[in-house]
């Protein structure tokens, strides 16, 4: 099975891209969070576990993206996954503005959907997000 899993979270081979992730996760969260390179860490290697785990445990083929911009592209491509995983909020995503970070993935699902209706070709999704109590849309 063919996982399109899209999250700004998900650890890149790249040091720079992630990076750049963590000091735009700073510059949101620094603030909020008591110890924020310890929570950063500990979410970075939760990631890279999960990615591990479904690609040698349970044998996924993961398209792994970390941008935004990569993850509506990808999602278009409907011949190269048969589910998607897709994050709602893109905090860490430099090449959003501050507004339009906030449940993004709702334009990749909407994007899903519409290729759904319009090709016949069922895509199931997982959508998962940490706002789901805090903004009614997402229920």
């Amino acid at each position: 099975m063919r996982v399109l899993f899209a999250d700004d979270q998900i650890p890149s081979p790249s040091d720079a891209e992630n990076e750049r992730c963590r000091e735009e996760l700073r510059k949101e969260l620094s603030g909020k969070l008591q110890n924020f390179d310890a929570a950063y860490q500990e979410d970075f290697a939760w990631f890279a576990e999960l990615l591990r785990h479904l690609s040698v445990d349970m044998g996924f083929k993961l398209i792994t993206v970390k941008s935004f911009a990569k993850a509506k592209e990808q999602a278009q491509r409907r011949d190269e996954y048969d589910v998607a995983v897709i994050d709602l909020s893109w905090t860490g995503d430099p090449g959003l503005s501050p507004q339009e970070k906030r449940n993004a993935g709702l334009e990749i699902l909407r994007l899903i959907a519409e290729g759904n209706r319009s090709t016949r070709k069922y895509k199931p999704t997982i959508a998962f997000s940490q706002n789901y109590s805090k903004d009614p849309e997402l229920f």
